[in-house]
């Protein structure tokens, strides 16, 4: 079965109530010139209806805040351990 992009040009049902304008995709045999017409192959359909299922953590951008800069200026004598062994 050949797949086909059409497009309605009145109201129309084929899995559900189509309605002029709408573009879907349907086997060839299904084709009513009554109420479609054939799209050229080279033009895609309109996008469809954005899934509206909550999205992954994958798919979710990283939203947590950067870590803060490290202090490269050098410590002063005072903030050193002190490294001498024990006497």
């Amino acid at each position: 079965m050949a797949q086909i992009i059409v497009k309605a040009t009145s109201l129309g049902f084929v899995g559900s109530l189509r309605k002029p304008g709408d573009e879907f995709t349907i086997d060839e045999e299904a084709f009513a010139k009554s109420w479609m017409e054939k799209i050229k192959p080279d033009t895609k359909p309109a996008a469809p209806a954005k899934d509206k299922t909550p999205a992954k953590a994958a798919d979710k951008p990283d939203t947590k805040p950067a870590a803060p800069a490290k202090d490269k200026t050098p410590a002063k004598a005072a903030d050193k351990p002190d490294t001498k062994p024990a006497a």
